[in-house]
């Protein structure tokens, strides 16, 4: 998406404000942040979902003084 606006940019230099195509640039790299962040809190809130699923089924564990005997 970014590539597409700033090939945007550099052909409607003269036919789109400069202030348009700036906003264009700065919004879509905002855009591109937003999303690289929100995909790095999806990852850690699924690794901490994990984490306590495992805690979960280590408490359903049994003992192993049980196992042993």
């Amino acid at each position: 998406m970014t590539s597409s606006i700033a090939i945007v940019a550099v052909v409607g230099k003269g036919k789109i404000p400069n202030e348009q195509l700036a906003y264009m640039l700065q919004v879509i790299t905002d855009v591109a942040v937003l999303f690289s962040f929100s995909c790095r809190l999806l990852a850690e809130l699924d690794n901490l979902m994990t984490s306590s699923q495992r805690i979960v089924g280590y408490t359903e564990l049994e003992s192993e003084d049980a196992l042993m005997k």
